[in-house]
């Protein structure tokens, strides 16, 4: 029966995440919601709360609490956004409603993840995605589409946070060489962890952190101030993070994490503002996390 449930919702979420990147699906749903009853962004968070409490019922980790949080967790941005538009609120406003998703699921006090899959981060991406062009005054820059502008800017990212976050993660004792992963992990288990680091991870974050927060912070201030905070926000939400490397622990509070988070954080956002794609930011994103569980023990 879990089985059944996995391989129901995790497709149903994939695909809703996957078609909201594309621009051309994103607005026409846009279209849809602006011509709808006004209710249609509590309707949307209860639809996603059923979809998404169903994996947490089956893993037995459910009780009262548990669904009171989640329940919370998915009616609070409606009722946000039904109070911004009587108010008329402005940018500010979004960065705050994204915080609202963002750390409850980035600090775990909710339930982010049952059976493997990611709700909370899938669930509240695919609503920002779907909302976010109905009630906000900026575009998310969301799209599937990659030129070889983003490739290059992948590739300098990649060499640039290696040449930056490696040797002092190393001598720090933050993270050790693992290279004999190769002799002990299959080829379906690579694409597993590939499959982990973008969609369950990467993709989501990066919509939250740099498709509302630095997009809001830079038109609100300028670009290098918009990825510096947008940046901070990222690296104070691995504070909770416990690492184990070579017998090393680093637990509660995790500033080694925070630190090397942020900066990883910086080179996302520049490749998002210099590119204006969040899915060149969201690969670059995965790619690190990707190399980090190949070749590093943490």
């Amino acid at each position: 029966m879990e089985f059944v449930v996995w391989a129901s919702v995790t497709p149903i979420l994939l695909f809703f995440l996957c078609a909201l990147i594309n621009e051309r699906w994103r607005n026409k749903v846009a279209s849809v919601i602006r011509d709808t009853s006004p209710w249609v962004f509590w309707t949307l968070a209860i639809a996603l709360f059923q979809i998404c409490i169903l994996p947490l019922v089956l893993q037995r980790n459910f009780d009262e609490g548990t669904a009171v949080r989640f329940l919370l967790y998915c009616l609070l941005p409606a009722a946000f956004f039904s109070v911004k538009q009587r108010l008329k609120l402005g940018g500010c406003a979004d960065i705050f409603l994204v915080l609202l998703i963002f750390i409850p699921a980035a600090y775990r006090w909710i339930d982010a993840w049952a059976l493997g899959i990611p709700i909370a981060y899938w669930g509240m991406s695919i609503y920002l995605l779907a909302v976010t062009p109905v009630w906000s005054e900026y575009e998310i820059h969301a799209r599937w589409t990659l030129n070889k502008g983003d490739a290059k800017a992948i590739l300098l990212g990649i060499f640039v946070l290696s040449a930056l976050i490696v040797p002092i993660a190393t001598k720090t004792g933050f993270v050790h060489p693992g290279f004999r992963w190769f002799e002990t992990h299959s080829a379906w288990h690579m694409l597993r962890i590939a499959y982990i680091c973008f969609f369950t991870i990467a993709l989501p974050e990066e919509i939250f952190v740099r498709g509302v927060i630095q997009e809001n912070l830079v038109k609100k201030l300028n670009a290098a101030s918009g990825i510096i905070l947008a940046s901070l926000v990222f690296g104070f939400a691995h504070i909770t993070r416990v690492t184990i490397a070579n017998h090393n622990g680093f637990g509660f509070p995790n500033w080694r994490y925070v630190f090397f988070a942020t900066i990883a954080g910086i080179v996302y956002g520049y490749v998002y503002e210099k590119r204006r794609s969040l899915v060149a930011a969201a690969l670059l994103h995965g790619l690190v996390d990707f190399f980090w569980a190949i070749f590093f023990i943490s």
